[in-house]
């Protein structure tokens, strides 16, 4: 049987596999951070393709991945809970997106929600997403749908706008930017907002049907980390002249929309969200907002306690809230462990690794070529450290490969223990290189003891990072083992 540190990268220096197609489904276009990931290589970057698949309204949407006719849906997360309690499908919710920005638009001369009734008011659907927010601030106006103004279910978000403005009849809609905001320019009117009215709420995520995410972890797992790099690129304030350049020419908008977009929905709370994160308290307000099967109000349905289970619900228990860290901790756990059962899958002894093992020599090329190139699974990795590490790797012993770069580890970790005070920021970069080289020592798997004592080291640089953070953490090590 070969070691450890041939089996992994014998992996690497193979042809590498054709891109796998992911067919995601969304309703008003091809989302701006799928563009930036195209643009950028993101996707590329994590062996993915994704194929944008738009859909005329949610309904034809949410009944295309029932089936089967769509891997991936990035919409209003409504869809997804209307999936599972009114459909009973096994739909699962694998990350967040956006909040919710939507307004309450009416025709111009509009003076309140009171002008409403009696009116008209046009939807996608009349049982998810912007249609319940509508619901809730035409409420708070004292207006009932059914009782006191009709809805009447019409189609995506331009489409709804455009007929509003060839049909005076339909008085009002729904909107979110950057729609709500040529709306507003047209002479339309605002009656309020979701912020304003309603509150945190947690509107496009990534959702997919449960059997499919669990065929294809590796996909799933490409596509999220592709998504959260593109949405940190957009809100960076360093990107704002190329962001809204973007803006005004992916969704053909004019300069002054395309910046008053950014400045609405990237800069402010409602808009994208930092790493894609999966807003709870704006979740339960969605299911505050509902109000459909009786319940409690602000507490799922066993149904929607399971479709959030693998993400904001780790423990089973719904009242052990994931705060920031532990998000950030999961998903740095999760990836490691996803890239170790790749690295075991594709080991020798499977039909695709009939070929001739490589030399040491080969296995160090490939890999400091990797970690020049910033290549997976080196990325992040100074090449520098990787040629040290090699240049004491003699055999190919497990516990040698996992001494030589833990060593280099090592001067890392006490660097930083020592700059804790001086120069803070310095350690905390310190502890991160630490913690990359000693996931590295481990690699694939924490089959050894040398490699089972760089897995707790890196555990321990890890969490020495953690308490850099702001706030301080005092102390993950219980978040981390459950993990």
């Amino acid at each position: 049987m070969p070691c450890a540190p041939f089996s992994f990268v014998a992996a690497l220096t193979r042809r590498p596999t054709p891109s796998q197609q992911i067919h995601v489904l969304t309703l008003l276009g091809r989302p701006v951070q799928f563009v930036v990931a195209d643009k950028q290589g993101l996707f590329a970057k994590y062996g993915i393709e994704v194929v944008n698949d738009n859909k005329k309204n949610s309904d034809e949407l949410r009944a295309d991945l029932a089936a089967g006719k769509g891997d991936v849906a990035y919409l209003a997360v409504d869809n997804a809970v209307a999936m599972v309690e009114l459909a009973h499908q096994d739909v699962v919710i694998v990350m967040g997106g956006e909040g919710s920005q939507n307004e309450l638009i009416a025709q111009p001369g509009t003076k309140s929600i009171a002008d409403l009734r009696g009116k008209t008011l046009i939807v996608d659907a009349p049982n998810t997403a912007y249609a319940l927010q509508m619901k809730k601030i035409m409420l708070l106006g004292g207006l009932t749908a059914g009782k006191d103004y009709e809805i009447k279910p019409f189609g995506a978000t331009p489409q709804r706008l455009a007929a509003m403005r060839e049909h005076q009849e339909f008085a009002g809609s729904m909107l979110g930017p950057p729609v709500s905001l040529v709306a507003r320019h047209e002479g339309f009117v605002g009656l309020g907002s979701v912020p304003q009215l309603i509150g945190p709420y947690q509107a496009a995520g990534f959702f997919t049907q449960r059997a499919w995410a669990s065929a294809h972890r590796d996909q799933v797992i490409a596509l999220l980390s592709a998504i959260i790099e593109a949405q940190r690129w957009l809100l960076n304030p360093a990107n704002k002249a190329q962001v809204i350049a973007l803006l005004t020419t992916e969704l053909h908008l004019s300069p002054d929309i395309a910046a008053e977009y950014y400045g609405q929905s990237l800069t402010r709370p409602g808009g994208l969200a930092k790493d894609a994160q999966f807003d709870l308290r704006g979740f339960e307000k969605r299911i505050e907002t509902s109000r459909r099967s009786g319940r409690a109000v602000g507490r799922p349905s066993a149904f929607t306690r399971q479709i959030l289970r693998p993400v904001v619900l780790p423990g089973g228990a719904y009242e052990s809230k994931m705060n920031a860290l532990r998000r950030t901790l999961l998903r740095h756990i999760f990836l490691c462990w996803f890239a170790g059962f790749v690295l075991i899958a594709l080991a020798p002894g499977t039909r695709a690794q009939q070929q001739k093992e490589r030399t040491l020599d080969e296995v160090k090329t490939e890999a400091i070529k990797r970690a020049e190139n910033g290549m997976y699974p080196l990325i992040g990795l100074d090449p520098a450290d990787v040629r040290e590490a090699f240049a004491n790797i003699k055999t190919t012993d497990n516990d040698e490969w996992a001494a030589a770069f833990s060593a280099v580890a090592d001067r890392y970790m006490a660097e930083g223990n020592s700059l804790l005070s001086a120069n803070p920021a310095q350690a905390d970069k310190d502890f991160i290189r630490a913690w990359r080289l000693y996931s590295f020592a481990r690699w694939p798997v924490p089959a050894s003891a040398g490699k089972k004592r760089a897995y707790a080291k890196a555990l321990e640089a890890f969490l020495a990072h953690a308490k850099m953070m702001d706030p301080a953490v005092g102390s993950a090590a219980h978040s981390v083992r459950r993990l």
